[in-house]
């Protein structure tokens, strides 16, 4: 090999985006032919050999592949990922960001900071002031996790990461506005959060703009990201109000259901009122209805929900001539009603403009108390817009006990309907403050117990999802968002086992600022994957990224692993720095 060949090929890295230069390759794979101690190179053609068994045979074995990630194919791109090359993983991360990195995960490190950091920002503001506190947080929290609070800035940042094989999910920090809109509040106060509603939405709707913009960018079909948040743009309180009537309303119908088992007549005079329910509320207010319903044996969770969701009070009154006394229905407020139909009518809008945009959109999850009336909606926007391809994501969290059966109701439904069921699986965002509410109101914990129990949950889940890609191609689609490299390293052998193509089917997704060694030797190896760039104000994002911290405070726990890998890179660098000054 040229001695001067090491020396190239670190500038080659430096200013262009390299794919593999002579690394040991560590597989996930158990299988794979690569895990062997033996150094692999890339021929221009893109396939791996190993150097020792051809360097006789193919005079061009000691050349390095050079070559974009832009231009590069999935036949040519797919090998292991190495996780376990932290020199790889942060080539193109300044030393100055790697410090930053190494502080930042040592604080999170530590159980009782993380557990007091909400305080300590607020005592910090106070202390320092605004302007001073902006200037203290944009460079280092904000700046660690955040994309940016301008268009420059957040499109370098998705640029940067195109350059290594990563794509862009946008994500908006909107306001978030609770308990305002019901009775009692007053005409400014309604206005105001009106005004909220309004602005969250159109921020969302240029965060789809923004994806948009990087695709262009991106010289390749691969496409890109929005996310956003229900309650960014519906009153939290409509929704749990939605989540109440639904699960009364459905212990009404089936005691209708009940009431009319033996009574043909009855039967088929319940069965027009529902069918009756369902075409008024696509009428009426737009949403999209499943097909009518022949006879009672039809109904499952699905369609149950849906009418205990869109009974009014004049159908409510006409159904408790079936129940035999037994309490009326529950129905949404004159009010409620018209903010709901506002929320469909600007979701129906987003879905449009991001399919005209050539964005996917990604609705995430919630907590349990709101779940069931976003998990509604969503359904009726697939109905509405992924009846052709995967327009619409759902987010499922895997630390919740009935995930794995929520997942199957959810699938066995789009392939009775015929529409694509599109999902991003995550293990949760608000364990603690389910676990608490729960104690609260004395009901049963409906999380996981530990830890590894939602790792389990995690990959039963994911499977399920990768069974129906292999039996539904095109039809069905995953986003493996997870921190947890043995879930990557799950989910990459069950992709292996299966022999499937993960052109769109499968992608993976990790945060801005955590798990660069996952991410971006999964962007590198070619395997469609996407950093989360949650962006906004400073002030609201920090706020934002503490509440965080604490709700997902076994996910920070391990940035110990990251913190280790970057204080090897750290100590590489400065040795290599000293030893070339000798």
């Amino acid at each position: 090999m040229p001695s001067n060949l090491p020396c190239l090929c670190r500038l080659l890295r430096f200013r262009t985006s390299v794919t593999s230069c002579g690394h040991r390759l560590r597989s996930p794979l158990g299988h794979s032919p690569w895990r062997h101690e033996h150094h692999y190179y890339c021929r221009p053609g893109g396939a791996l050999f190993n150097v020792a068994a051809s360097v006789q045979d193919d005079p061009t074995a000691h050349a390095c592949c050079v070559y974009s990630t832009r231009a590069r194919t999935q036949e040519q791109l797919k090998h292991a990922p190495d996780f376990g090359n932290f020199r790889d993983s942060y080539r193109d991360t300044t030393t100055s960001e790697l410090f930053r990195a190494y502080v930042i995960f040592s604080f999170c490190s530590s159980d009782f900071l993380v557990s007091k950091i909400v305080k300590i920002l607020g005592w910090t503001r106070r202390v320092l002031g605004r302007v001073l506190y902006r200037a203290v947080m944009k460079p280092t929290i904000y700046g660690q996790f955040l994309a940016g609070d301008n268009d420059r800035d957040i499109l370098g940042v998705a640029e940067r990461n195109l350059s290594r094989g990563v794509n862009a999910m946008m994500a908006y920090i909107a306001s978030e506005v609770h308990g305002a809109g019901g009775a009692g509040t007053t005409l400014s106060c309604r206005r105001r959060v009106k005004d909220v509603y309004q602005t969250n939405f159109d921020a969302v709707r240029h965060s789809i703009d923004l994806a948009a913009e990087v695709a262009a960018k991106s010289g390749t079909s691969q496409r890109q990201w929005a996310a956003a948040k229900v309650t960014f743009i519906a009153e939290p309180e409509v929704l749990r109000h939605m989540t109440d009537l639904i699960n009364t309303n459905t212990s009404i119908l089936g005691a209708a259901y009940r009431q009319t088992s033996t009574e043909p007549t009855k039967r088929d005079s319940l069965v027009e009122l529902l069918n009756d329910i369902l075409h008024q509320a696509e009428k009426t207010n737009g949403f999209v209805s499943p097909p009518a319903i022949r006879h009672l044996e039809e109904l499952d969770d699905s369609l149950t929900t849906n009418i205990a969701f869109h009974l009014t009070c004049k159908k409510s009154r006409e159904l408790a001539q079936f129940t035999q006394g037994e309490a009326s229905a529950s129905t949404l407020s004159d009010t409620e009603e018209t903010h709901l139909n506002q929320v469909w009518k600007r979701m129906c809008v987003l879905a449009e403009h991001a399919e005209s945009r050539g964005v996917v959109f990604a609705w995430d999850a919630e907590q349990i108390y709101l779940q069931p009336a976003i998990d509604l909606l969503l359904l009726d926007l697939m109905r509405k817009y992924s009846r052709q391809h995967a327009a619409i994501f759902h987010t499922y969290q895997c630390y919740l006990k009935s995930t794995h059966e929520k997942v199957v109701r959810d699938l066995k439904l789009s392939r009775k309907e015929d529409f694509c069921l599109a999902a991003k699986l995550v293990r949760g965002a608000y364990l603690i403050e389910e676990r608490k509410r729960a104690v609260s109101l004395r009901y049963e914990d409906p999380t996981n117990p530990t830890y590894e129990s939602t790792t389990t949950m995690y990959h039963r889940v994911a499977d399920e999802f990768l069974r129906h890609i292999q039996t539904r191609p095109g039809r069905v689609e995953v986003v493996i968002a997870t921190h947890n490299e043995a879930t990557v390293g799950h989910v990459l052998r069950q992709i292996s086992n299966r022999g499937l193509d993960t052109s769109n089917a499968i992608s993976f997704a990790q945060l801005h600022g955590m798990r660069d060694y996952i991410t971006m030797p999964l962007g590198y190896a070619g395997y469609p994957v996407y950093k989360l760039l949650n962006y906004g104000p400073v002030e609201e994002c920090v706020a934002f990224l503490s509440r965080r911290a604490q709700e997902n405070s076994s996910a920070i726990a391990t940035a110990n692993e990251e913190r280790k890998l970057i204080g090897r890179e750290l100590r590489r660098r400065f040795t290599s720095l000293f030893a070339a000054r000798a």
